[in-house]
């Protein structure tokens, strides 16, 4: 029997609070979204991202039951007499969560408030078959519903038939501008040092801005506070280790992983003498220091490196690199308030150098750096409210660096492509309002201001004539830091959930976000020649307009979970690019660049079994995106004024995730996955003009590449599980691509004799049959 509070404070009032904090007893780390129930009331609540929960009940007897899927039950005898705390160590369930599962549980599928959110463990994804058999959480996200690529090892995503850059990356608040390595095939995140990831993509939380379309918000391991651990994989290209444990035992620990390849094997075997000459390495680290000072004060510092150096044949150089770090603080000044205070650093460059053509030889370079302090502060005054409101601010600058010969050879001429700042800063209010079982509501502002700061020299156009060098009526002139044009904006968030009965329940959600940073790509898919620019004095913020209703269930005895999420999503000021587009060299983005509309609606239907031998889940997603330039400008036109598809529109996407434990060390796992062909523009006609040939185009984005479609396999066999063994391993056999399917990535065209030639690309065309181990020393916890 659990005995909270004393007698004689409980003479002071009926009523009583019980809180405390849950977390994982072998790895320490807060649980997310577990439930307490009071049995005899049938009322409960859930556990916040701290591991936070508060119960107010009348003084009395109770029985406290906590659940959470991958934790085993535990069922308490609760003695109530005044306010009082524990918390709680609930011992891992590994064994039932073998094979792939979202662990976003069945708590904030069908009960919570939350719309288009989804949690993924690392824990959830150790036998899903990937390519080359790297563990990669962010390649998993794909086989959600509503998240797309554009083709095989293509980086970015696009979610909700919005643009890649229209998503947030944060890991322990740092944000990364370059999510990938190896040009997308795999992600600079190491899978071994996260704890989890959660995806916010229908109703964004008030204290997240900056982004249109979705926030992956990810979190590294804490460290384990007992004792020190020590595990590690070998895949067929990369090979990894994590070391955590103990600095103080049980108030301080540290993590260290660490990631590198040796790929370039692979890259012998290959025929091709361009890929033969070629090299390819990448590396990435995380670190991360837990303090927990005392019960109301802890302190997380966390430190993020990757880096890139592909070197093409010896004709194409890239460099990349991503650094990073954040210092946070969490306080807690009673069960009911508590705040988290960080600062952040954040750096992106690249490098690239191109010797193709000798004469046309270049170097170039760009780098963005981010500077960030922000503030959340959490208030409980009752079990029906929570409030959290705060701010941040964020400093961005960005060299863009210069355009210049790569050798004395070369008659490439210098150019400085100049530089930017901009001063980003937000405040923000939501509550979280519970006033009975069946009603639940999130709402939220959001106030927006960003400043773009000199120096810089900015040209004025004529009113009504495209932005070209022939319209340029004046040049301003601005200092350092002297405000060039500022923006800003209050964005919405609302979200509301209606139980039919203890299984149905029905949503509905309202989001209005600003975005003052954007992509310089005119290619289809992420590229390292991409560059990060800022909204200024001629180019204007987008604006994201999006709601969402949905329905969710269990069915079959609470085996299987139900959902099907509906949409419609509104971008205006979108970031388009005139036909022609040369971002390379551009030093006047804006003559390039064309501002429209963007109109998305879906449909995303979802059904997943978590528990038993036999699990994962089934998503299909309908969903259409059409772009809208026109003006009545002349030439500010894209298409000729007439709506076309995005060139992410993938409207059809099914994906099949299944799980099979056979036996306790044996099981299988496979995938398929479909979508519609994403579009493309076809030359039509060619012609001739005074001896000249000429290429005439169909309308922008008239055609698709084939529609794509791929099974893959992987098969899991672990060691004996006896718990004392110096060294537990893991084998995974898996094969990417089990058909062999020739699925087109994109189409080009060379002209032969006069005629055009088409030809189609594909990334792998054939099977890709992969080993992975993965070794941990220690106690078995797989």
């Amino acid at each position: 029997v659990l005995v909270a509070g004393n007698k004689k404070d409980g003479l002071k009032s009926r009523k009583a609070v019980m809180s405390g904090y849950l977390y994982d007893d072998k790895e320490n780390e807060p649980i997310y979204g577990a439930t307490i129930l009071i049995e005899e009331l049938g009322i409960g609540t859930a556990s916040d991202e701290n591991g936070f929960f508060k119960l107010q009940l009348d003084k009395g007897n109770y029985t406290l039951l906590i659940n959470d899927i991958n934790h085993v039950e535990q069922r308490i005898r609760l003695q109530l007499l005044s306010n009082g705390t524990q918390d709680f160590y609930l011992e891992s369930r590994s064994i039932t969560l073998q094979g792939v599962v979202v662990t976003s549980d069945s708590y904030d599928r069908v009960q919570n408030t939350k719309m288009g959110f989804e949690r993924l463990s690392t824990k959830s994804i150790k036998e899903i078959p990937l390519v080359l058999g790297e563990r990669d959480i962010l390649k998993v996200a794909t086989l959600l519903p509503g998240i797309q690529s554009v083709g095989e090892g293509a980086a970015g995503f696009n979610v909700r038939g919005s643009p890649a850059d229209q998503n947030l990356f944060y890991i322990d608040n740092v944000p990364v501008y370059n999510t990938s390595h190896m040009f997308g095939f795999f992600s600079v995140f190491n899978s071994d040092a996260i704890s989890e990831f959660s995806l916010s993509k229908s109703n964004i939380p008030a204290r997240f801005g900056g982004r249109l379309a979705s926030i992956f918000d990810i979190k590294a391991k804490e460290g384990d506070k007992e004792q020190v651990k020590l595990r590690g994989g070998i895949s067929p290209i990369t090979g990894s280790l994590l070391l955590e444990g103990p600095i103080q035992k049980e108030k301080s620990s540290f993590m260290l992983g660490v990631r590198s390849t040796y790929s370039n094997w692979i890259l012998k075997l290959i025929k091709n003498p361009e890929y033969r000459q070629s090299k390819v390495f990448f590396a990435d680290a995380i670190a991360k220091l837990n303090f927990n000072i005392n019960q109301k004060n802890k302190i997380q510092a966390f430190g993020y490196y990757s880096l890139d150096n592909i070197n093409f044949a010896g004709n194409t150089l890239f460099n990349t690199g991503n650094e990073g770090g954040s210092v946070s603080w969490k306080k807690f000044f009673n069960e009911k308030n508590n705040l988290d205070f960080s600062l952040i650093y954040s750096r992106y460059g690249l490098e690239t150098e191109n010797n193709e053509v000798a004469y046309e030889a270049y170097r170039q370079n760009n780098v963005l750096t981010h500077k960030e302090a922000k503030l959340d502060f959490y208030f409980r005054p009752n079990e029906k409210h929570v409030i959290s409101f705060g701010g941040n601010g964020i400093l961005y600058h960005i060299d863009r660096g210069s355009f210049a010969p790569a050798d004395e050879f070369s008659q490439v001429i210098t150019r400085k492509l100049g530089e930017e700042k901009g001063l980003e800063s937000g405040i923000y209010i939501s509550e979280e309002w519970s006033p009975g079982s069946r009603f639940s509501l999130i709402a939220g502002l959001r106030y927006n201001w960003f400043a773009n700061l000199g120096p810089q020299s900015v040209y004025e156009y004529r009113e009504g004539q495209l932005k070209e060098q022939a319209s340029i009526i004046d040049t301003l002139q601005f200092a350092d830091n002297e405000l060039v044009r500022s923006y800003s904006g209050l964005d919405y968030r609302l979200a509301i959930k209606y139980n039919l009965n203890p299984d149905w329940s029905l949503k509905a959600s309202y989001n209005k976000l600003h975005q003052y940073i954007f992509l310089l790509s005119n290619t289809i898919a992420l590229a390292p020649t991409d560059k990060w620019k800022l909204v200024d004095y001629n180019i204007e913020p987008m604006v994201g307009q999006q709601l969402s209703m949905g329905l969710y269930t269990y069915l079959f005895n609470k085996r299987f979970e139900f959902s099907v999420e509906g949409y419609y999503k509104k971008v205006d000021k979108l970031v388009e690019y005139r036909d022609g587009a040369d971002l390379l060299i551009n030093e006047v983005p804006e003559w390039d660049i064309l501002q429209g509309d963007l109109d998305v609606y879906g449909v995303e239907v979802m059904l997943k079994k978590s528990g038993g031998r036999f699990n994962g889940w089934m998503n299909y997603t309908y969903s259409t995106a059409n772009v809208l330039v026109d003006s009545p400008v002349e030439g500010a036109q894209i298409n000729f004024g007439q709506a076309y598809p995005a060139n992410h529109d993938k409207p059809h996407s099914l994906n099949l995730v299944a799980n099979y434990k056979i036996v306790r060390r044996f099981s299988l796992s496979a995938n398929l996955v479909y979508s519609t062909g994403k579009p493309i523009t076809y030359p039509s006609t060619v012609y001739y003009q005074d001896g000249i040939q000429l290429i005439n185009f169909t309308s922008r984005n008239k055609y698709r590449v084939p529609d794509y479609m791929r099974i893959d396999l992987s098969a899991k066999l672990e060691g004996n599980l006896k718990a004392d063994k110096f060294m537990h391993g893991v084998w995974v056999f898996s094969i990417y691509n089990l058909a062999g399917r020739d699925n087109v990535y994109n189409a080009y065209f060379k002209s032969s004799g006069g005629k055009l030639k088409g030809y189609k690309v594909s990334v792998f065309a054939n099977s890709v049959f992969s080993v992975t181990y993965n070794f941990k020393f220690g106690n078995y916890d797989y």
